[in-house]
């Protein structure tokens, strides 16, 4: 017997965001509810394990914990949580057991990190606040770990467009830009500044570089990203080059672990929605077209395999979305994961780990699958969800208290 969606049922949503796997092929994940006696949203890490132990909640509490990052010796993670009742910093927590560290003290508070290779430091993108009386100069200032947000009630000067954003509100007065933050003490140094903000950040495999992806300054193109990379010593900034330049808009650039390329998603016209995926050439400076350009890529996290010879992403395919892997520099794509459901999160260590779900089911966690050697699939082409596991002897986890099966959407 089925029973009607109600209201209440939103309480029983979780919505798992944030995968991440280690090292050692253990994957973590933030998980968000909504508490229905204080009328708010909360998250909490997970650990889930690829050898069929049971779903582990590693954060506790009514805070907001998201992002979580393996340490690349796996014997950590860091991620973002507002538990001090402030904006979101960023937290050390150990996986042999034991409380969380406050690790960044940020003004503004912190939305992104990435351990460097050698795990003694981090890369954190911030809000830092510049002086819009003062335009383009009032940007250029490097304590922005220590300035607080001006009183949101003062009057605003509006002298370029943007000047606000939905849900976001006035946005002169602020600027995100580029922290690194020493693992053991904390000591936060601010390495970019200007009239620009910095999206998303990604360090070279040997650690002397960094590649960001960041807004213009010129004027009338505030709106348009490129893909820079920045010759980094001494959490110094020694020399910035840019290097895309046809795309209007590109972002999540992702070093491939020879230190070869970086790939990145973009499109060539200002305002088009759909982006396809773009290769650097480090030797030849020389930046093309990965894969067909009919091929659209849903934004979020590039993963290169540990081969360093395909990336894997999210792709977007006849009003559904796939879990696919295209190898490098060819071009040549292989789906790794489909059907009639929508692939929301990626990640990737010795086989694919993913979120999926459909309109009859919720969101769950599958993985690992391996797309060497021989790859396993169900006889039948129709979708077979518990028969596909089966034969690929990997896992799956539903991580609901409770489930929305048995119960009918009101509109069939």
């Amino acid at each position: 017997m089925t029973q009607s969606f109600t209201p209440e049922d939103v309480y029983l949503e979780r919505v798992v965001s944030g995968l991440d796997v280690s090292a050692k092929n253990q994957v973590v994940c933030s998980v968000k509810g909504a508490d229905r006696e204080k009328d708010e949203y909360f998250s909490c890490l997970w650990l889930l394990s690829a050898m069929g132990e049971e779903p582990r909640q590693l954060t506790w509490g009514s805070s907001l914990d998201s992002g979580p990052r393996w340490s690349p010796d796996a014997s950590q993670i860091a991620y973002l949580s507002n538990r001090n009742q402030g904006s979101s910093q960023v937290y050390l927590l150990p996986c042999n057991g034991g409380e969380p560290r406050q690790l960044t003290s940020l003004a503004r508070g912190a939305s992104d990190t990435r351990w460097s290779p050698t795990g003694d430091r981090l890369l954190v993108i911030g809000d830092v606040t510049v002086d819009p009386n003062q335009r383009q100069e009032g940007c250029v200032r490097d304590d922005g770990a220590k300035a607080r947000a001006p009183d949101p009630d003062s009057p605003k000067l509006c002298w370029r467009l943007p000047y606000k954003l939905n849900g976001t509100g006035y946005i002169l007065d602020t600027r995100s830009h580029l922290f690194v933050v020493d693992v053991n003490d904390g000591q936060t140094t601010q390495i970019t500044s200007g009239d620009y903000e910095v999206r998303s950040a990604a360090w070279s495999p040997d650690g002397k570089k960094i590649c960001i992806s960041r807004t213009r300054e010129k004027p009338n193109e505030y709106h348009c990203t490129d893909i820079w990379v920045l010759d980094v010593e001494n959490d110094n900034v020694r020399r910035a080059e840019r290097m895309s330049f046809d795309q209007a808009n590109s972002s999540s650039p992702s070093w491939s672990p020879d230190g070869r390329w970086i790939v990145f998603t973009g499109s060539l016209n200002s305002g088009d929605p759909k982006c396809r995926l773009w290769l650097v050439d480090l030797e030849t400076k020389e930046v093309k077209g990965l894969g067909s350009e009919s091929l659209e890529v849903v934004p979020g996290d590039l993963c290169w395999t540990r081969s360093g010879d395909s990336v894997g992403f999210i792709q977007a395919r006849e009003g559904v979305q796939s879990a696919t892997l295209i190898s490098v520099p060819e071009g040549q794509c292989k789906v790794i994961a489909k059907g009639n459901r929508h692939l929301d999160s990626l990640a990737l260590g010795d086989g694919f780990v993913y979120t999926a779900e459909d309109p009859t089911s919720p969101q769950e966690v599958t993985g690992p699958i391996r797309w060497a050697g021989r790859w396993l699939r169900p006889p039948s082409k129709r979708p077979c969800r518990r028969h596909r596991l089966e034969r690929l002897r990997g896992w799956r986890h539903a991580i609901h208290e409770n489930s929305f099966k048995g119960r009918r959407r009101d509109w069939e």
